[in-house]
């Protein structure tokens, strides 16, 4: 595809930023669902709809424990490196546990510590960078560009703001960024089989998470 081609060529790190997310979020929902690769732990607390097919390669229990709890903590973890949306995303996991809490109290009840843990891992993985940018503020160039809107928006002017949301919102299917150096100037992410595909998933999964248990 053209978006990731393109990003691969920029040669920059933001394009390892969302390949170790996607890995945290995957080896996180792994260990959700009491699996790892090979390996079927079954929690008393989980309802069948969680149960997945098992995998050819198997482990202990142990093991299981002691990589679902840990690689996901790297991957996260090793992810605050890359590229500054690191920062805010890994709230998609605790999110993830209050949609857990609505649907699935008992395995919510279970996950929570597990949670908490686990970020508390990545965090201290991400320490020493957290560490460093605080010692070194003039290391976070980057941030004071990109910050106007939110500085303006703590300041009384959402103008802004809301700006730059509805542009952001357009480069889906309406009109992409103007920057000749980011992409085609003003071509959108997706062609309109594509978009529309796109908004048919976001309403099969508006759908999925307000259906009745």
């Amino acid at each position: 595809g053209f978006w990731p081609l393109m990003t691969a060529r920029h040669g920059l790190r933001s394009i390892t930023q969302p390949a170790l997310f996607v890995l945290a979020l995957w080896s996180y929902w792994l260990w959700v669902m009491g699996y790892w690769p090979g390996k079927s732990i079954t929690h008393h607390e989980t309802s069948s709809r969680f149960q997945v097919p098992s995998f050819k390669f198997r482990v202990s229990s142990f093991e299981f424990r002691v990589l679902g709890f840990i690689l996901p903590a790297c991957f996260l973890g090793l992810s605050f490196y890359t590229y500054i949306p690191a920062r805010i995303v890994w709230l998609l996991f605790p999110g993830l546990w209050l949609y857990l809490w609505v649907r699935e109290r008992e395995l919510a009840r279970w996950l929570l510590g597990r949670t908490v843990g686990m970020l508390g891992l990545a965090a201290a993985i991400g320490l020493p960078l957290f560490l460093y940018l605080q010692q070194n503020p003039s290391a976070e160039l980057r941030l004071g560009q990109l910050s106007g809107p939110l500085t303006q928006a703590i300041r009384g002017d959402f103008a802004p703001l809301l700006a730059n949301i509805v542009g952001a919102l357009r480069l889906f299917t309406a009109v992409g960024d103007s920057a000749w150096r980011y992409n085609i100037a003003g071509k959108p992410w997706l062609d309109p089989v594509m978009g529309s595909l796109f908004y048919l998933g976001l309403l099969v999964a508006l759908f999925t998470i307000l259906r009745p248990q």
